[in-house]
C-alpha cells in the first residue's frame, strides 16, 4: 500500500469506510462471476483469491483502518495458516505452487510467533528489548495484504494459470483492490479538490466534525499553523447561527489534525456573507481574544480549562489546556448565572479521552468550591458551572478583599493571587481554634500571629508553654510570668509520685496531695486575678521547672485554668481571655496513652476539658496547638470549631481530619509545603475549607533560629501589623546576645 493510499484511507469516516467496502464487495461478486460463470463461490481453490480479498478488505477498512495492531496480526496469521494448510495440492498442481505454500507457510508461522509475542510481553519492562522487535515485526509485515497476498497467489497461479484472460483479470483486480485502492484515491482526490476549492472562495480553515453541547467544537483542521491559540475564529454551526470559537488546543486524529475550541459568544455582524454551515473560517474583523474574555469576565483573564463530566456543587473537574501552568491551592473561577464561582485546585490525574480510535491522553484537575466573594470572604455557591463552561485564572485578582477589614485580620493568601484569607479574632477565640502541623511548617509562627492580633484586640493571653520559646519570642510584648514558685513545684512533684508509688489505694498520700493544692490555691488564684485585672501586660506565660511529662504537669496547669474559669465565671465577660495550649499533648493528652491511675487523670483532664466547654459563656477562649491529633484529649479537640492544618503525615490525624473536611481536601494536607495550611471553621471568612500561604518573613525566621540564646530582645514594639501576616518587612528586629552568633 503506498504512501498516499495510507494516509487518505485511514482518514474516512466509519460510513465512508463502509460505503467503500461494498462498492468492492460489488466489483468482487462480478469480477467472479466472469471467471467461474456462477453467482455463488466454491470452496474450493479456484475461488481462495475471493475469501482472501474479502478478508483483506474487511480487516484493512473496519478492523484495523488506522495502524495494524498486533493482536490483528496474530488473528490474521492464524486464519491464513489455516487456510494455506488445508489446501490439497497433491493431484493436478505444479510442484513450484506447493514449494510456494510450504515457503508462505514458514514465513507466516514466524510473523505469528512475532504476533503473539508482542502481545503477551505488552507492558512487561523486563522484555522491553523483545517485545519492541516483535512489536515492530508484527506491525510492519504482518499487514492482512502481505499475509493474505499468499493463499491469494495459490488460488491465481495454481488454479487460474490454465486460462490466461481469466489470470491477468485476477492478478489485475488484486492489485488494484488490495494495493493500489482505486475508490480511496478517488474519492479522496475528490475531496481535496473540493476542500480546496471552497477554501479559495470561503478561506475555511477546517471542518467542524464534532460538537459537545453546549460549547465546545471539534475541527478538523486544513494544517497545523491555522489553529493559533492566540487568534478568533468563526464557526458556523449546522442550524446557521455563527459563534467565535477560541482556539484551546490540538490533537492528532486519524493522520489529522484535530482542533477543539470553545465557541464564547454569537456573530452579529451582519454584513459579513454568510458562511457554509459545519466550518470554521479565518475571521474577518473579529475581537481579539483578550477583549472578548474580558467580556466574559469583567477583567483580563487566562482560560486554563473546561469542566467535565463527575463534577458536583462542592467540586468541578476540568480538563487542563497545554500552556496553563496551575499548582496544588491555584485558584480559579467559573462563571454562572453572571456570579464568579471560585475554585482551588486540590488534585489533579492524567486521563485518556478516545476520540474516535485515537486516545487522547489529558490532564484532569479537581478543585474544591470556595463561593463567591462578598465582603472580606467567601459564601457558598448552591449549584454547579454546565459541561464544557470555561474555567478562568488570574493572579492579580483581589476585588474589594482590599478595603480595611472590620473586625479581622489576615492569616495569609491563597496562593499565587492577592486574596487574603481572613480571619475573625472574635470567633477564633470564642469557639476555640486548634492549629495542628509536624515541626518546621510554621504552626507556632501563626500561634505568635493569632496572640499579637488578640492583644491587639484588647483580649488577655494565658499562654502555657513548656517549650520555653514564647518566654523568648514575645519578649517585646513584656509577658508576666506565672507559675509555681520552684518549692512548690518541687513538692508537688513529690506528693504526685508519692501518691504514683504508695500502698494500694494510696489514702493518705491523696489527703496530702489535696491539702496542700488547697493550701497554693489562693496564691494562684491572687496571681490569675492581679494579671486579668492590671492594666500592664496582657500576656501571661505558664511554666514549669524541671517537671516531664506527667500528672504535676497536669495538675498544674489544671490548678491555673480553674482559677482563670474562676475569675470568668465571677467576672462575666469583663475581659475577653484567650487560653494558648503550646504542645496540648502535654496539658490534656489523650487519657488512653497512660496506664497508670486512670481515673484520677481522667478526672483532671476532665476538669480542664470543662472549662474549654463552658469557658466560651464567660468569655474565656482556647487555641490549641499540636503535632499529632492521637496524643491529644478528642473531647477538647472536638470543641475546636475552627480547624487550621499544617502538613500532617500520620494516619491516625488523617483520619480524625476526615470528620472535618472533605475527602478531597484530607488528601491534600500530607502535600502542604512548608507555610501553607488548610483552614476551616466559625473562625475563618470562608463558608468553605482554603488553602492559604503564609509570606515568608526573615525577620521571623532569623527571630526563630534564635531561639535557645541566653538573651535576646526586640526593639520597635510599634507597627507589629503590616498589610500581611505578623510582621511586616518594614518591622526591625534587633537581637542582642550575651553568646552566640547574633548579628
Amino acid at each position: 500500500m503506498g504512501d498516499y493510499a495510507y494516509s487518505e484511507v485511514h482518514s474516512f469516516s466509519l460510513v465512508e469506510r463502509l460505503a467503500i467496502l461494498s462498492l468492492y464487495l460489488i466489483l468482487l461478486f462480478v469480477v467472479h462471476v466472469i471467471v467461474s460463470s456462477t453467482w455463488i463461490p466454491s470452496s474450493g481453490i479456484e475461488d481462495l483469491w475471493f475469501v482472501s480479498a474479502v478478508a483483506v478488505l474487511s480487516f484493512d477498512l473496519l478492523s484495523s483502518p488506522f495502524f495494524v495492531k498486533p493482536k490483528d496480526a496474530l488473528t490474521s496469521c492464524v486464519a491464513t495458516l489455516i487456510l494455506l494448510w488445508s489446501l490439497d495440492l497433491s493431484q493436478g498442481y505444479h510442484h513450484a505452487i506447493n514449494s510456494f505454500r510450504w515457503v508462505s507457510l514458514a514465513v507466516i508461522s514466524v510473523l505469528m510467533v512475532a504476533s503473539a509475542t508482542a502481545v503477551l510481553l505488552h507492558r512487561r519492562p523486563r522484555y522491553e528489548a523483545l517485545a519492541r522487535v516483535s512489536y515492530n515485526v508484527a506491525t510492519c509485515s504482518g499487514g492482512v495484504a502481505i499475509v493474505f497476498t499468499a493463499p491469494a497467489l495459490v488460488s491465481i497461479l495454481g488454479f487460474h494459470h490454465r486460462a490466461l484472460g481469466n489470470m491477468v483479470l485476477l492478478m489485475s483486480t488484486w492489485i488494484s483492490i488490495v494495493w493500489i485502492k482505486p475508490l480511496e484515491l478517488l474519492y479522496s482526490s475528490w475531496m481535496c479538490a473540493s476542500r480546496v476549492s471552497k477554501a479559495a472562495r470561503d478561506s475555511d480553515i477546517g471542518e467542524i466534525v464534532r460538537v459537545d453541547s453546549p460549547n465546545l467544537v471539534r475541527v478538523r483542521l486544513q494544517d497545523d499553523s491555522v489553529w493559533n491559540s492566540k487568534e478568533v475564529y468563526v464557526g458556523c454551526l449546522a442550524n446557521k447561527s455563527e459563534v467565535y470559537v477560541i482556539p484551546l488546543f490540538t490533537q492528532i486524529q486519524d493522520e489529522r489534525l484535530i482542533g477543539t475550541g470553545l465557541c464564547v459568544e454569537k456573530r452579529v455582524d451582519r454584513t459579513v456573507k454568510p458562511k457554509v454551515p459545519g466550518f470554521v473560517y479565518k475571521g474577518d474583523s473579529t475581537p481579539n481574544r483578550e477583549d472578548i474574555i474580558e467580556k466574559m469576565v469583567g477583567k483580563r483573564c487566562s482560560i486554563v480549562g473546561f469542566v467535565v463530566e463527575d463534577s458536583s456543587i462542592s467540586h468541578v473537574r476540568f480538563e487542563i489546556v497545554p500552556e496553563a501552568k496551575l499548582v496544588e491551592g491555584s485558584v480559579v473561577f467559573c462563571i454562572h448565572n453572571g456570579s464568579k464561582v471560585f475554585y482551588q485546585v486540590v488534585d489533579a490525574k492524567t486521563s485518556e479521552e478516545v476520540f474516535l480510535q485515537n486516545p487522547h491522553g489529558t490532564q484532569i484537575v479537581t478543585a474544591t468550591q470556595l463561593g463567591t466573594i462578598e465582603g472580606d470572604g467567601f459564601t457558598k455557591y448552591p449549584w454547579l458551572p454546565r459541561m464544557n463552561t470555561p474555567v478562568f485564572v488570574t493572579h492579580d485578582y483581589t476585588l474589594e478583599l482590599e478595603q480595611e477589614l472590620k473586625d479581622g485580620f489576615v492569616l495569609g493568601y491563597i496562593p499565587g493571587t492577592k486574596i487574603p484569607v481572613v480571619a475573625d479574632f472574635g470567633n477564633l477565640s470564642e469557639f476555640h481554634t486548634a492549629i495542628l502541623g509536624v515541626t518546621g511548617t510554621g504552626k507556632t509562627e501563626l500561634a505568635f500571629d493569632i496572640i499579637r492580633m488578640g492583644l491587639r484586640e484588647g483580649a488577655k493571653v494565658f499562654c502555657v508553654d513548656f517549650t520555653g520559646d514564647y518566654r523568648t519570642r514575645l519578649a517585646d510584648l513584656d509577658p508576666v510570668l506565672l507559675g509555681l514558685d520552684q518549692q512548690a513545684t518541687a513538692e508537688l512533684a513529690e506528693l504526685i509520685d508519692a501518691v504514683e508509688t504508695g500502698k494500694y489505694h494510696a489514702e493518705d498520700e491523696k489527703r496530702a496531695l489535696k491539702k496542700f493544692v488547697a493550701a497554693i490555691q489562693p496564691g494562684v488564684q491572687q496571681k490569675v486575678t492581679e494579671f486579668l485585672e492590671q492594666e500592664g501586660s496582657a500576656i501571661g506565660i505558664f511554666e514549669l521547672d524541671d517537671i516531664a511529662n506527667t500528672r504535676a504537669t497536669l495538675r498544674a496547669t489544671e490548678l491555673y485554668l480553674s482559677s482563670i474559669f474562676k475569675w470568668a465565671k465571677d467576672n462575666r465577660k469583663r475581659e475577653r481571655i484567650l487560653v494558648v495550649l503550646e504542645e496540648a499533648h502535654t496539658v490534656v493528652p489523650e487519657v488512653n496513652l497512660f496506664g497508670w491511675d486512670r481515673n484520677e487523670t481522667n478526672a483532671v483532664i476532665g476538669r480542664i476539658s470543662q472549662i474549654a466547654l463552658q469557658g466560651r459563656k464567660y468569655g474565656v477562649g482556647l487555641l490549641l496547638i499540636s503535632q499529632r491529633t492521637a496524643l491529644v484529649s478528642k473531647t477538647l479537640l472536638s470543641q475546636c470549631n475552627t480547624v487550621i492544618t499544617f502538613s500532617l503525615v500520620d494516619k491516625t490525624s488523617l483520619e480524625y481530619l476526615s470528620s472535618v473536611y472533605s475527602p478531597e481536601h484530607v488528601q491534600v494536607i500530607p502535600n502542604l509545603e512548608s507555610l501553607r495550611a488548610l483552614a476551616y471553621g466559625k473562625g475563618i471568612r470562608s463558608q468553605r475549607p482554603v488553602i492559604m500561604e503564609i509570606p515568608f518573613n526573615r525577620q521571623k525566621k532569623e527571630a526563630s533560629e534564635r531561639i535557645g540564646d541566653p538573651v535576646v530582645t526586640y526593639s520597635n514594639k510599634s507597627a507589629l501589623f503590616e498589610d500581611r501576616v505578623g510582621w511586616g518587612d518594614d518591622h526591625a528586629v534587633s537581637c542582642t546576645a550575651k553568646a552566640g552568633n547574633v548579628p
